[in-house]
């Protein structure tokens, strides 16, 4: 039975786990024709005024993303045949993933659970604080992904 996921939204920090979701979700973009949108969520800290006179942080900050963006675009075979967009947005994580779920009408958030942030003991017991907010919060189905697989096959959903 086709899953009929056609938007599917992953959020990234650029940590392994996160990568790892984006490689889950490009299989499943495959499988069902689907569009992957890669979100980066950054908190930008205004606090140096004086700075931002001279010189503008966040486009800084958004260009460097952007760059690391394209590079595992055009870097991640996985991604290959795959419509794929991304979208850099300033504000916080946890409130602008469910934003943008809403905003493109997703079908399906992929998304590790633990970050560049989390727990490395307790991690594979719980879910990161993020990863939860979104589960309990997002407008549809999340996915989660707590390990690193090399071969990834998706036989069966319980």
């Amino acid at each position: 039975m086709p899953l009929n996921f056609k938007r599917i939204l992953v959020p990234t920090d650029f940590s392994d786990i996160s990568l790892t979701a984006l490689d889950y979700a490009a299989t499943l973009a495959k499988a069902n024709d689907a569009e992957v949108t890669l979100l980066h969520v950054y908190e930008s800290y205004d606090t140096h005024a004086g700075i931002n006179l001279a010189l503008n942080i966040n486009e800084i900050i958004e260009k460097g993303i952007n760059d690391k963006i394209a590079d595992i675009k055009s870097n991640n075979k996985n991604l290959w045949g795959v419509r794929f967009n991304s979208k850099v947005v300033n504000g916080k994580s946890t409130n602008d993933i469910i934003k943008t779920a809403k905003q493109l009408k997703s079908d399906l958030i992929v998304m590790g659970t633990h970050g560049a942030s989390g727990l490395k003991n307790l991690g594979k017991y719980l879910l990161g604080s993020n990863a939860y907010r979104v589960v309990n919060n997002a407008p549809c189905p999340v996915l989660t992904i707590r390990e690193k697989k090399n071969n990834i096959r998706i036989k069966d959903i319980l």
